[in-house]
């Protein structure tokens, strides 16, 4: 127990850690920022909160119910997790995350079955993910699900023709940098993984060809990030935040397939870059809010 804190207090602080609360806040105003952007800031405050809230409890719940399922491989390679630790009652994560999947249908049924529909793939989708470990495509899944807030945000906005380009470019942009991402945590949490019968890229088809995707997934998510400024007429502020978290992805990416040469590495040592590239990708989904300022119109 930490000291001065009564025993309640410090039991919801560690429930509110296995949301991740940085992931999922960011999410949150992800949506809330993309949204504003797509109806050129004219949203109103209900559709704002309902987004943004969408994105910290859909966020929330894939995080929390992963921990569960996660709990064995976890007590391996994370053993300083609550969930490892005992520090939370498994069987309670399960219906946390269950309440906050159909907390997030309920309030977006009255934006219409469209809105409706989007959330439940990509919740069901995030949720699924922890059910099929065992296939080693089951990584695709993942950055498949961070595309969420800009194909939320799009849906969410009327599906303003003018962003289609812009969104589909920066969704693809996303899916490959979170790929990247998504094999670096493979490698970070190998010994694991392979101990109670997970499989992923790294274990299916080795180190060489995870880095080389690492490398490439890298490369396109930049180029693409890039590419999005053809579609507006002016971004500088867009140009400035995104190129600090093309630097610091790539920083990260580099230290890791520096790390991944070296045959003997320690896959804690991926650590630092698996928090840049998450660094990275929070920055990045702010600044595509910044295509379209509220000051100028494409």
């Amino acid at each position: 127990m930490v000291y001065g804190l009564p025993k309640f207090q410090t039991s919801l602080k560690h429930y509110l850690a296995i949301t991740r609360p940085m992931n999922s806040l960011s999410t949150g105003l992800s949506i809330a920022l993309i949204t504003s952007m797509f109806m050129d800031w004219k949203t109103s405050l209900h559709v704002l909160i309902i987004g943004s809230t969408t994105g910290f409890l859909g966020s929330a719940s894939a995080m929390v119910i992963n921990d569960y399922i996660d709990r064995n491989v976890d007590a391996i390679n994370k053993p300083w997790k609550p969930v490892p630790k005992g520090l939370v009652k498994p069987s309670i994560l399960v219906y946390l995350g269950l309440a906050m999947y159909l907390t997030i249908i309920a309030i977006n049924a009255p934006l219409g079955y469209l809105t409706v529909l989007t959330v439940i793939i990509y919740a069901s989708t995030s949720i699924a993910y922890s059910f099929l470990r065992r296939f080693w495509w089951s990584q695709l899944i993942v950055p498949f699900s961070t595309t969420s807030p800009l194909i939320y945000s799009y849906v969410l906005s009327g599906f303003p023709k003018k962003f289609l380009e812009i969104t589909i470019i920066l969704s693809l942009s996303v899916y490959s940098a979170m790929l990247g991402r998504e094999v670096i945590k493979a490698i970070q949490d190998v010994e694991g993984d392979r101990r109670v019968g997970y499989r992923t890229i790294p274990l299916k088809f080795g180190f060489k060809t995870s880095k080389s995707l690492i490398l490439s997934t890298s490369l396109i998510a930049v180029t693409l990030n890039y590419a999005a400024t053809l579609y507006a007429k002016l971004a500088p502020l867009y140009l400035i935040l995104i190129s600090i978290a093309n630097a610091i992805y790539i920083r990260g990416v580099y230290r890791a397939v520096k790390i991944i040469g070296n045959r003997s590495f320690n896959p804690l040592e991926l650590e630092d870059s698996r928090r840049k590239t998450l660094y990275a990708s929070i920055i990045g989904l702010i600044s595509y809010s910044t295509l379209n300022p509220p000051i100028l119109k494409i």
